[in-house]
């Protein structure tokens, strides 16, 4: 591989001037993309030159080029904020690039820095001595600058929620600037689990695992960009701007990528359709992500739901034979008795495609099939050993016995207009192979260039609608997260845990509320522990442990505070009978069905006192090593849920004044029906700024 030198010119928006003056005799060869003389970074530019000896005329028309633009334009170039890198193979020869870089030089480009080879430009790293390697330095480098910033912001006093908030929009984005292209680290993810651990958990052991927090909220997660999920949404994104071009660079894409897989992965693209198995587990390890450029993509192809869509089924016979010929990922029915684990199986080692079954064979054939799909079929074992072609660096598998076996009922099944098209190939593209007096295969193209790249679809949707974001959420968690408790007879339905989860964060209190009860709600709320046991409850009358359930809702002093608060509930309208059983406590009762956001914001807010009356005795055993728990009288722990559960319907109040006119005092329909009908604790009030008042007054506590 030879040397490149590249020029980098700032600030020239007339660059294609100086390249168009020497267009078709400077920059260099790229198989697939012919001569590339230059690559727009933003308002920067790179003029991309051979570096040997040879080819030294490339510097000079592009040099005479620069001298003629500003001779025309009255402009001068910034030679001092330019500069020049060196891309070479590991077998370079330094001395074959000694006149180009004498030549730059002495033009006044000075040689700009490649520590560890790699460069940082506009944010993105860039390896100079391989195409998009990794580079650790570069995103390590962006890691512990993420940890810089934690300090000043951890002082906020911040909660859980608002933390994943601030990672998600002040300590990352960056680093996904940077990995938006190129090759990954294989510990990329580590990494910044690492990072960001000491600052979504206060210290160094984490409370949930990346794959919880990253579910979405209604999931029971917090959001937070899991790492492994945007460098896959990254590639996809870039795939779906770029892979159908129908210019040179979409063709340059799609001949790489089928390239790699057949070159470095012994296999095709239609191996990134089949079910999880061999291949496709292979082609998304972390290791072929970190290859480069190229394995970079493949990875990500082969990490997402891959399918085609179903227009596959009109394609001609030449796309036909690029897919694979067993068709559980695409929808055709298998023929019995042969289980789909058979079918797998047989498709194994080399057999995937119908172009790699498909022999074909004459009447003067030895070992000819006889088949229904005469004079095309699977071959003999004589017939491989004699004319099949090996895939680089992998012998020449034998077919699965079961493949011919099963293939007459097989083939059968298929629809007849499918058969036909198949068919229809069996007049060209054949090898001639070393024994032409067995069926023959057929010639293979490297670089799939019949594969109906433009009808795959991304967890169902088509390539080109593919986005980072959404991609992104669907590689995710898709069923919600489900907590047991033991007070629990069964584990509650999914769909009950998912509506406990969105009824949370529609609640209309602030964040450390939020946080707490979400917490709580995963069984994962501060508690009094000596090592990993737990201490006994802080009240001495009490001979049961610190528990999520018992010190939150079940011992005997914490009871009456919920009781005490009874009376809001019956006055935000909603009489039923609350049992308090903690499971039912995490799930807001789903039985009672009228007005949930007012019995939602109700249980968030007496979870929240509760872990706000607990917080200073816990911070007290930390230095006092006793744990001693002061609670206010049953009737000041009410006074608190009322003021709260008002702050609550008076930010529900502000958000839909937002969302109306700001100039309104008029309660909405929407906002009267969730907060007000049937409540004697709310009422419209006009005289008010936000148009409601409360009835703050409440009667004794009711019986649970």
């Amino acid at each position: 591989m030879q040397s490149r030198a590249r020029i980098n010119v700032r600030r020239l928006p007339e660059y294609r001037n100086v390249s168009g003056q020497a267009e078709g005799q400077v920059g260099v060869k790229i198989p697939g993309l012919g001569l590339v003389s230059s690559l727009a970074f933003a308002d920067d530019v790179a003029i991309l030159l051979p570096g040997t000896p040879e080819e030294l005329s490339h510097w000079t028309r592009t040099y005479s080029a620069l001298v003629a633009y500003e001779s025309a334009s009255g402009a001068r170039l910034n030679w001092d904020k330019s500069g020049f890198i060196e891309v070479v193979s590991p077998s370079h020869n330094p001395q074959h690039s000694a006149a180009l870089r004498t030549g730059l030089t002495s033009a006044g480009l000075r040689p700009m820095p490649t520590p560890n080879m790699e460069l940082t430009h506009l944010g993105h790293p860039i390896h100079v001595s391989g195409p998009g390697s990794p580079c650790p330095i570069s995103y390590n480098e962006r890691v512990e600058a993420m940890g810089t910033r934690i300090p000043q912001i951890q002082t906020a006093n911040t909660d859980i929620i608002t933390r994943t908030r601030l990672s998600n929009s002040l300590l990352t984005p960056k680093l996904w600037h940077q990995t938006s292209v190129g090759g990954i680290p294989p510990d990329a993810r580590r990494s910044v689990s690492l990072a960001l651990c000491k600052f979504l958990y206060l210290g160094g052991k984490p409370w949930f695992d990346t794959a919880s927090l990253s579910a979405p909220l209604h999931l029971g997660g917090l959001g937070l960009i899991h790492p492994d999920h945007m460098f896959t949404g990254q590639a996809i994104a870039f795939l779906a701007h770029n892979l159908l071009r129908d210019d040179g660079y979409g063709q340059w894409l799609r001949d790489g990528i089928a390239w790699t897989l057949h070159d470095t992965y012994q296999c095709c693209p239609a191996t990134l359709l089949l079910p999880p198995g061999r291949y496709p587990s292979a082609l998304a390890h972390i290791s072929v992500r970190a290859a480069g450029f190229w394995g970079r993509l493949i990875h990500a192809l082969a990490s997402v739901r891959l399918a085609l869509a179903p227009e596959w089924k009109d394609l001609d016979g030449d796309a036909l034979l690029t897919l694979p010929w067993y068709q559980e990922p695409l929808g055709i029915a298998l023929a019995k008795p042969w289980t789909l684990q058979q079918y797998r199986s047989a498709s194994k080692h080399g057999w995937t495609t119908w172009g790699d079954v498909l022999w074909k064979s004459t009447l003067a054939t030895r070992d000819r099939l006889h088949a229904p799909s005469w004079p095309l079929g699977p071959p003999s074992p004589r017939a491989v050993a004699a004319n099949a072609e090996a895939l680089p660096g992998r012998p020449i598998p034998p077919p699965s016995p079961a493949l011919g076996t099963m293939w007459n009922p097989y083939w059968r099944s298929i629809p007849l207009d499918f058969r036909r098209r198949l068919l229809s190939t069996a007049e060209s593209n054949f090898a001639s192979g070393p024994d032409p007096s067995l069926p023959l295969p057929r010639n293979r193209d490297p670089r799939a260039r019949s594969f109906p790249w433009h009808l795959l679809l991304i967890h169902d949707r088509p390539l080109l609608s593919s986005t980072t974001r959404r991609t992104r959420l669907s590689q995710g968690r898709q069923t919600p997260l489900i907590t047991s408790w033991p007070s629990e007879p069964e584990d509650l339905p999914p769909a009950v845990w998912g509506a406990a989860w969105t009824e949370l964060h529609s609640c209309p209190l602030s964040s450390l509320p939020l946080s707490d009860t979400y917490l709580w709600m995963h069984r994962k709320s501060w508690l009094a522990l000596s090592g990993t046991d737990r201490l006994p409850c802080a009240f001495l009358e009490c001979d049961a442990n610190e528990g999520q359930e018992h010190s939150f809702v079940s011992c005997s002093h914490i009871r009456p505070l919920w009781i005490a608060a009874l009376p809001i509930l019956r006055a935000l309208g909603i009489p039923e009978h609350i049992s308090l059983e903690p499971h039912l406590v995490a799930v807001a009762w789903p039985d009672i069905r009228r007005h949930r956001p007012r019995l939602v914001l109700w249980r968030t807010a007496i979870i929240h006192l509760i872990t706000n009356l607990r917080r200073p005795a816990l911070l007290r055993l930390h230095h006092t090593k006793t744990f001693h728990l002061r609670l206010p009288s049953p009737s000041q722990f009410a006074a608190s849920v009322c003021r709260l559960v008002a702050e609550g319907i008076t930010n529900a109040r502000a958000h839909d004044r937002a969302r109306r006119d700001s100039t309104r005092k008029t309660p909405s329909h929407t906002f009267l029906k969730t907060w007000i009908s049937n409540s004697t604790f709310t009422f419209p009030d006009a005289a008010q700024p936000m148009g409601i008042g409360f009835h703050l007054t409440l009667s004794h506590p009711a019986p649970a």
